[in-house]
């Protein structure tokens, strides 16, 4: 499957922790957003069943880089959501065509829809993503 993933910047309320960005040790704060194909089944966390298909995952995450290009990437449990886009019996090119059209035209809102209650909902930098 081709890559489809953004790391959307929140825009700190407080200088970054463990040194300036750029630094050895830095953390930045994004939210992560990507497409990917489940196989579905039985959710072992809450019991439904969901079905096969192409879904979006939106996390916020904290990204740590050190040196010598070691990159720390870390969730919290249970903050992320994800979205059925396209189900499907198996994987095609047709079927993962569609859902990353969907994708680039939802995954913004899935992003507001999960940040929706937070305090950082009006600080995600839309508007210069990075890899």
């Amino acid at each position: 499957m081709n890559e489809l993933k953004r790391y959307y910047p929140i825009k700190p309320g407080k200088p970054a922790e463990g040194g300036a960005d750029g630094e050895d040790g830095a953390k930045r704060r994004f939210v992560k957003c990507y497409l990917d194909y489940s196989l579905g089944g039985v959710n072992c966390f809450s019991g439904a069943r969901e079905p096969r298909g192409y879904y979006a995952h939106v996390s916020p995450v904290t990204v740590e880089r050190h040196k010598g290009g070691v990159t720390l990437e870390t969730y919290v449990g249970f903050t992320g959501g994800k979205w059925l886009l396209v189900a499907c019996g198996r994987r095609s090119q047709k079927k993962e065509a569609e859902a990353a059209r969907l994708f680039e035209e939802k995954h913004k809102e899935f992003v507001a829809q999960l940040l929706a209650n937070s305090p950082d909902k009006d600080k995600v930098d839309f508007d210069h993503p990075e890899k």
